[in-house]
């Protein structure tokens, strides 16, 4: 009995890699970013599916080779930019053989990826001003969910921090770039080792995640001098 291993879908990987980051410009989509904008496409157009990056990697490693749902289907090529399913190599068995799939991007006519050396040191500070808000890929409203919400009162950022990241399919150092934190970091918050208390801090969270300083309990507590006399000094002005 012959195995046949699955083949690498060449033309959904390329098709990633030609679509630029919400939070990483100049860079293709993590995995998991790209699921989460196809969970995202895929409440607008009323459906319920599901889609993970384990998906994504299936569909990449070429063991999912077409996908059954036409939601997401559709979700995928409006994320990914092409009209059809064949652009990213999905083909149905039952009807015929996929076409042999492009070995590089010259042979597909694409645009090669544009990836510098340096680029992905820009993972690393969180306090870039191209970085965009992680809130970009949450749902609507994410922060207002109760559990979020009772979280954000007692400062467990360490609910939040898991939540936001499974919301997003950011792992830990991923998270971790996008706010300036190592992955040490930002796993002594989710374990409620560390909290956050120093003003740039704070800021750098509330400016990544969409929210004003405020609801990550800045200016409530005593370690947060810095919040109280800002404010102090603008009621006199």
């Amino acid at each position: 009995m012959s195995l046949h291993r699955p083949v690498k879908n060449v033309r959904f990987i390329q098709a990633r890699e030609r679509i630029e980051s919400v939070l990483f410009p100049g860079q293709p989509p993590t995995r998991g970013e790209l699921a989460t904008r196809v969970r995202a496409e895929l409440r607008r157009l009323g459906s319920d599916s599901k889609f993970t990056t384990r998906h994504v990697s299936r569909l990449e490693r070429g063991e999912t080779h077409w996908p059954k749902d036409q939601h997401v289907r559709s979700a995928l090529r409006l994320v990914l930019g092409v009209p059809t399913d064949e652009d990213l190599g999905f083909h149905n068995s039952r009807r015929r053989e996929p076409t042999d799939a492009p070995t590089s991007s010259h042979q597909f006519d694409m645009p090669t990826p544009s990836h510098q050396p340096n680029q992905r040191d820009d993972r690393k500070d969180g306090s870039c001003a191209h970085v965009l808000t992680v809130r970009q890929l949450l749902p609507e409203n994410f922060f207002d969910q109760q559990m979020i919400c009772a979280a954000l009162n007692r400062r467990d950022f360490g609910v939040v921090f898991r939540a936001v990241r499974r919301h997003t399919g950011l792992n830990q150092v991923e998270l971790g770039g996008v706010l300036g934190f190592t992955q040490g970091r930002v796993s002594k918050i989710e374990s409620g080792k560390r909290g956050l208390h120093e003003f740039d801090e704070v800021v750098r969270v509330a400016n990544v995640l969409g929210l004003d300083p405020w609801r990550l309990g800045f200016g409530k507590s005593a370690r947060c001098e810095a919040c109280r006399g800002t404010e102090s000094r603008s009621g006199r002005q």
